[in-house]
């Protein structure tokens, strides 16, 4: 059985190994990872929450409110999702999406968004098959400050 819940401190580990091992971040840091899902916790804008699946942290999400310019009201972007691979095809996914499609209902938000790396087929069809559509195709570019 799965159960869905809000990542609670001790989790943090377990999700700083998804994203270093599922998620392809090599290079994180581990201390600077704990911070800021600390930070996170504290912020009533975004939410992470864990899948545990016979006792084991199996997967995560992070969801956070977001606005924008062509779309009306506050949204909800997922901000990460990652599921140990050998949970993969078991539900884990689908309950951690509806884990946070549930908290952005909640929290008032008018729909969802998400952006995957073009490589990721796989989370592509993913995401259709929980009821998202492609929107358009776009580069994201980073310039440290």
């Amino acid at each position: 059985m799965i159960i869905t819940r809000e990542a609670l401190k001790e989790d943090y580990p377990a999700i700083y190994s998804l994203m270093i091992n599922e998620l392809g971040y090599p290079d994180l840091d581990e201390n600077e990872t704990l911070k800021r899902l600390e930070s996170f916790r504290k912020n009533n804008d975004v939410a992470t929450f864990v899948a545990v699946l016979d006792g084991t942290v199996a997967g995560f999400i992070g969801v956070g409110k977001v606005v924008s310019y062509e779309m009306d009201g506050d949204n909800a972007q997922i901000l990460a999702l990652a599921v140990s691979e050998n949970a993969r095809r078991m539900g884990v996914g689908t309950a951690l999406v509806k884990c946070i499609e549930g908290w952005s209902f909640a929290h008032g938000m008018k729909s969802i968004i998400v952006n995957t790396n073009e490589i990721r087929h796989d989370a592509h069809a993913f995401y259709e098959n929980c009821g998202y559509r492609k929107y358009k195709v776009s580069y994201r570019f980073v310039k440290n400050l």
